[in-house]
């Protein structure tokens, strides 16, 4: 099963309904052989991609998992493709009031089928564009349903198993074809395109070697470490990002084995990532893999940085890396500032001041988990931290203040720093 944990549009500031959203994929397309990836815009931004695997699509496969949409009414469109081509695409007007399940049901005569594009794009059931409100769990909203049981389902091919899904009859392949070959609704029988079935793996290793690895998902870092995808037939490319949604900053792209995050050394030899350059806290990786044969996939995930940096610090860089003690530093142009809480992982809010210690005004970030960014993230589906923008300031001495609630207590820490021209 294909599952993906993305980003959802995050909660404004302030907001404090947000939820966990699922999307299962149903559908009689044959995915690896008609369909191989898919898309899904949450209110007409992008917010995940990937590639399907094999499953049973006509009861549903988890595909994504979208965390922290705000509630209230969203529209969901999910596009299938084959190879980069567009296959079929449809659309859900959702109305989320807490963790929920959305079911996406892409039947195969919605094919090429275009019910308009944008916020006012309808939705495809049975060749026809209805209403985007009509979903499986609202089927009060769509036409009269197709059927009622399998009975009322058929097909001229042997190889065929029609059933009834959500009023829909499905076609799906009752497996007499054998294991070389496919059933293919509108053909019948048909061999199987040489896709490579190994499962996408994302490995961290202690040592040069990358003796004795482990998954690199929910992993607890520290030190140097050597994060690599293990190699597989006909891997042709690995697009390997940190802490960037999909379509964020230029991925690492490496083209032949070993398959490592961090480029070689002058003569070749693997280099490690330093986590000690990385902020303590929560981290996340997006990797994608072609293969020479036409398939592809990608994984998500997230890994922990066990740091006992502690304070304010800086760095030139939108990833936060090679962070720079704050208090005291002499610092111009534009940087990003970050408070480390150290070893303790107690941390339940983060309040941010720049030039008021007395707190008399508004912070200029609140956040609840690390990183803990001096003026927060962007409202935008990818978080990216804002940049303070030092050529707006005066330049002198400035004080930044961190009001700190942690299990044990709250405190109250700060530092200073010189802005120069």
């Amino acid at each position: 099963m294909n599952r993906l944990a993305v980003l959802g549009l995050l909660c404004l500031s302030g907001c404090s309904a947000e939820h966990l959203v699922a999307l299962d994929l149903r559908t009689d397309l044959v995915v690896l052989e008609e369909i191989d990836q898919f898309t899904i815009f949450l209110d007409e931004v992008e917010v995940a991609r990937g590639g399907l695997e094999d499953g049973d699509y006509a009861a549903g496969v988890r595909i994504a998992e979208l965390d922290r949409v705000v509630q209230g009414p969203h529209r969901v469109r999910v596009e299938v493709s084959f190879q980069g081509t567009r296959v079929a695409t449809q659309v859900l007007a959702v109305q989320v009031t807490g963790p929920q399940v959305f079911t996406v049901l892409i039947t195969r005569d919605c094919r090429g089928v275009d019910c308009g594009a944008g916020p006012l794009a309808r939705a495809c059931l049975g060749a026809m564009c209805v209403e985007p409100e009509c979903t499986p769990e609202t089927p009060e909203a769509c036409p009269e349903a197709e059927c009622a049981a399998d009975a009322d389902c058929g097909s001229e091919l042997a190889c065929v198993a029609a059933i009834c899904q959500e009023g829909r009859c499905l076609a799906t392949d009752d497996g007499s074809c054998g294991p070389s070959a496919f059933c293919d609704p509108d053909f019948g029988c048909r061999a199987t395109r040489d896709v490579p079935t190994v499962p996408l793996e994302v490995l961290v290793s202690n040592t040069p070697d990358r003796a004795a690895p482990s998954p690199l998902q929910n992993a607890r870092l520290s030190g140097e470490v050597f994060i690599f995808v293990p190699d597989q037939p006909h891997l042709a490319e690995v697009r390997f990002r940190l802490d960037q949604r999909p379509l964020g900053l230029d991925p690492q792209v490496v083209r032949a084995p070993p398959w490592d995050l961090s480029p070689p050394g002058p003569s070749g030899e693997p280099t490690p990532l330093d986590t000690s350059l990385l902020w303590d806290g929560f981290h996340s990786f997006h990797v994608e893999v072609d293969h020479h044969t036409g398939g592809d996939a990608s994984l998500s995930g997230t890994f922990t940085v066990a740091g006992a940096r502690e304070g304010f610090f800086w760095s030139t860089s939108q990833q936060r890396t090679e962070l720079a003690p704050l208090d005291g530093a002499t610092v111009t142009g534009d940087v990003y500032v970050v408070w480390a809480p150290g070893p303790r992982d107690d941390v339940t809010e983060v309040e941010l001041f720049l030039d008021d210690p007395g707190f008399t005004g508004p912070p200029t970030g609140t956040e609840q988990r690390a990183p803990y960014d001096l003026l927060g993230t962007d409202d935008g589906p990818y978080a990216f931290p804002r940049r303070l923008e030092t050529d707006m300031l005066a330049p002198t001495e400035h004080e930044v203040t961190a009001r700190v609630s942690r299990e044990s207590g709250a405190e109250v820490v700060s530092a200073t720093f010189t802005v120069a021209r």
